[in-house]
C-alpha cells in the first residue's frame, strides 16, 4: 500500500480484511458466545396461547318510528372491542376470577388483584379483524396471553375471552333492556288514553243518532218540497172551487128568481088565503121542516156517537208515526249491517294475514358456529341448522277480541232487523184497515152533514117566513121547491163543503210546513254540533290508537331483538390451548443476528485499525527513503 490518502481499491480492502482476519473472527465468536449464554442460560422462555371470539351484530332490528325516541343501541366497532377488552375493570375482573378459582401459579399467589391486573394487561395482546368484507359489523377477535407457563397462558386467554364476550353481550343487552323498560313505562299511559278515547267514541255513538238525524233530515227536506207542491195544488183548487161557487150561486139566484116569478106552490097557496089561513099553512110547513131538521140532526148525532172516527184518526196517526220510525230505522240498520259486515270482513282479512305466533329466525350465516365450521371446512354441519324463538302475537289477540265484538253487534242488528220487518207488516195491515174505516165513516158523515145542513136552512127560512107573517109582513117570498132548484142548491152545498175542506187542508198543510221547517232547523243545528264532536272524537281515537299500537309493535320488536341478543353477539369460537413450543426467545434468530453483528463490528474494527496504522507506516517509509 503506497498511498493511504488516495482512494482504496477493492484489492486493498480485501488485503486489509485478510490482515485483520483474526481480529474479525474473534469478535464474531465473542458475539456468538454472548448470545448463546443469553439464550440458553439467562433469557426465560415465553409461551403464547390464543382464544378467538366472533362478534356479530344481531340480525333482528326493531323498526322505530321517528316519534318514538329511545336511546340508540351503539354499534360494536373494533376500537370499542379493544377498549373494552383492555379496560382496567375487565382486567381486574379477570384477575379476581383467577385468584378466586386458584388458577394462578405459585409464583403469583402473593399478588393482589390490582397488581395482577396490571401484569395481565402488560402480557396480553388483542387484535380485531373483519370477518367478511361484505358484511359490516362482524369481527373476529384474537386474544393472546403470554407467560412463562403454557398452561397459565391458556387459562388467562380463556378467562379473558369469557369476560370479554360477557361484557360485550352485556353492553348491548343492557341498552336494549333500558329501552324496553322505558318503552313499557310509556305503554300504560298510551293504552289508558286509547281506551278512554275508544270509550268516549262508543258512548257518543250510542247516544248520538247522527245517521238517523241525517236520514230524517233528507226525508224532511223531501217532505218540505212535497208539502210546498201540495199547498200550491190546493191553492189552485181553492181558486177553482171559489170560481165554481160564484157561478153556482149566480145560477141558483137566477133559478130562484125564475121559479118565484113563474110559480111558487107555497106562494100560490098563500096568495088566495087570508092572513090567518096563511099563518096556519106556514105553521104546518114549519112543523114539517122542524120534524125533518130534528130527524137529520138526530141521525148525525147518533152516527157521530156510535162511530169513534176521532179515535181511529188518532190511532192512524200513531201507527203512521211508528211506521215512519220503523222504516227510518230499517234504512239505517241496513247501513249499519253493511258497515259491520265490511268491518268483520276486514278484520278476517287482517286475522288471515296476522300470524298467531311471532317467530324469530336468525340467519345461520351470522352465527358464530358458522365461522367455526367455515374455518374447519365442515360445510356439512350447516345442513338443517335453524334457530327459532316464538312468542304470542299481541296484535292477533287484539284482532280476535275486536272480531268477536263485531260478530255480536252484527247478530244483534240482524235480530233487530227481523223484528222491525215483522212489525212493519203488522203496522201496514192495521193502517190499511183504519184508512178504509175512516174513509167510509167520513163519506157517511159528509152525507149526514149535508142533509142536516139543508134541513136546517129550510127550517130557518120557513121559521123566518112564519115570523114575517105573524108580524103582518105577508109580501115576502119563500124559497122555491123546484127539483132543478134543489139540485143546484145541493150542488152549491157540496161545493161549499168541498171549499171548506180545501181551506181546512190548506191550513193543516201550512201548519205542517211550519212544524217541518222548525224541525229542519233543529236537525241542522244538531247535525252540525254532532259532526264537530264526531270529527274531534274520531281524530282523538285515531291518534291514540296509532300511538298505542306503535308502542306495542315497538315493544314486540324490542323483545324479539333482545331475545336475539342473549349471548349471541359475542361468542368464543376457538378456545385457547397450551402451546408446547415457546414463542420467545427466538434462539436461532438471536444467534444469527448476534453472529452477523459480530461480523459487522469486526469488519468495522479492521478498517478503523488499518486507518489508524496508516500514518505510522507512511512516516517509516519516508525515513527509509531519506
Amino acid at each position: 500500500m503506497d498511498r493511504f490518502n488516495d482512494e482504496l481499491t477493492l484489492r486493498e480492502l480485501v488485503d486489509i480484511l485478510l490482515a485483520k482476519r483474526l481480529h474479525v473472527l474473534s469478535l464474531v465468536l465473542l458475539s456468538a458466545a454472548l448470545a448463546a449464554v443469553y439464550v440458553f442460560f439467562i433469557a426465560d422462555e415465553v409461551y403464547s396461547s390464543t382464544a378467538e371470539l366472533s362478534v356479530s351484530p344481531t340480525k333482528v332490528k326493531a323498526r322505530l318510528e321517528s316519534k318514538i325516541e329511545l336511546q340508540p343501541i351503539i354499534d360494536i366497532s373494533p376500537d370499542i372491542i379493544k377498549s373494552l377488552a383492555k379496560s382496567q375493570p375487565l382486567m381486574t375482573e379477570v384477575a379476581e376470577r383467577l385468584l378466586a378459582e386458584n388458577l394462578v401459579p405459585n409464583t403469583l399467589k402473593g399478588e393482589n388483584s390490582a397488581s395482577l391486573a396490571i401484569l395481565l394487561s402488560n402480557n396480553t395482546v388483542i387484535s380485531v379483524s373483519q370477518t367478511n368484507k361484505n358484511t359490516s359489523g362482524s369481527y373476529t377477535v384474537r386474544l393472546e396471553a403470554r407467560t412463562e407457563n403454557p398452561q397459565f397462558s391458556a387459562i388467562i386467554a380463556n378467562v379473558w375471552a369469557e369476560a370479554t364476550s360477557k361484557n360485550i353481550n352485556k353492553l348491548s343487552v343492557s341498552q336494549a333492556e333500558a329501552n324496553l323498560k322505558a318503552l313499557e313505562e310509556n305503554i300504560q299511559p298510551a293504552e289508558s288514553e286509547y281506551r278512554e278515547a275508544e270509550k268516549a267514541w262508543e258512548v257518543w255513538s250510542s247516544k248520538t243518532p247522527l245517521t238517523e238525524w241525517k236520514e230524517e233530515l233528507a226525508m224532511r227536506i223531501d217532505k218540505q218540497a212535497k208539502l210546498a207542491l201540495e199547498v200550491e195544488a190546493i191553492t189552485h183548487d181553492i181558486e177553482n172551487t171559489q170560481a165554481k161557487l160564484d157561478e153556482t150561486r149566480r145560477l141558483l139566484d137566477k133559478e130562484r128568481s125564475t121559479l118565484i116569478a113563474e110559480s111558487d106552490p107555497l106562494a100560490s097557496e098563500l096568495a088566495g088565503e087570508s092572513l090567518n089561513d096563511a099563518r096556519k099553512i106556514i105553521r104546518d110547513q114549519l112543523k114539517s121542516a122542524e120534524s125533518l131538521y130534528n130527524e137529520t140532526s138526530q141521525n148525525l148525532v147518533l152516527y157521530t156517537s156510535r162511530t169513534p172516527i176521532n179515535r181511529w184518526k188518532n190511532e192512524l196517526e200513531k201507527y203512521r208515526g211508528r211506521l215512519s220510525a220503523v222504516e227510518l230505522r230499517l234504512k239505517t240498520i241496513n247501513t249499519d249491517i253493511s258497515k259491520q259486515q265490511a268491518i268483520l270482513s276486514k278484520m278476517q282479512e287482517q286475522l288471515s294475514a296476522t300470524p298467531y305466533l311471532v317467530t324469530l329466525k336468525r340467519e345461520v350465516l351470522s352465527d358464530p358456529i358458522v365461522a367455526l365450521a367455515t374455518i374447519k371446512a365442515d360445510l356439512q354441519s350447516l345442513d338443517g341448522l335453524e334457530l327459532k324463538n316464538e312468542s304470542l302475537n299481541p296484535t292477533y289477540v287484539e284482532l280476535i277480541s275486536q272480531r268477536n265484538k263485531a260478530q255480536a253487534s252484527l247478530s244483534g242488528l240482524s235480530a233487530e232487523k227481523d223484528a222491525l220487518e215483522e212489525e212493519k207488516g203488522e203496522l201496514a195491515g192495521a193502517i190499511e184497515v183504519l184508512r178504509s174505516q175512516i174513509a167510509k165513516a167520513e163519506q157517511e158523515l159528509s152525507r149526514l152533514n149535508a142533509e142536516a145542513s139543508l134541513a136546517k136552512k129550510h127550517y130557518l127560512k120557513i121559521a123566518a117566513l112564519e115570523l114575517d107573517y105573524r108580524e103582518g109582513r105577508s109580501d115576502l117570498q119563500i124559497e122555491p121547491n123546484s127539483e132543478v132548484y134543489q139540485k143546484i142548491k145541493l150542488s152549491l152545498i157540496n161545493q161549499e163543503i168541498n171549499f171548506a175542506e180545501l181551506q181546512a187542508r190548506y191550513s193543516g198543510l201550512r201548519e205542517q210546513i211550519e212544524q217541518n221547517k222548525k224541525r229542519l232547523s233543529d236537525l241542522q243545528q244538531s247535525i252540525a254540533v254532532a259532526e264537530t264532536d264526531k270529527d274531534f272524537l274520531s281524530r282523538e281515537l285515531n291518534r291514540t290508537r296509532e300511538a298505542y299500537w306503535a308502542l306495542k309493535q315497538k315493544q314486540t320488536d324490542l323483545g324479539i331483538e333482545l331475545a336475539s341478543m342473549q349471548n349471541s353477539m359475542a361468542q368464543i369460537i376457538i378456545p385457547a390451548y397450551p402451546e408446547p413450543k415457546p414463542i420467545a426467545p427466538q434462539k436461532v434468530t438471536i444467534l444469527a443476528l448476534s453472529t452477523f453483528m459480530g461480523l459487522i463490528l469486526g469488519i468495522f474494527w479492521a478498517f478503523v485499525s488499518a486507518a489508524l496504522e496508516a500514518p505510522e507506516n507512511k512516516q517509516q517509509a519516508n525515513n527509509i527513503n531519506n
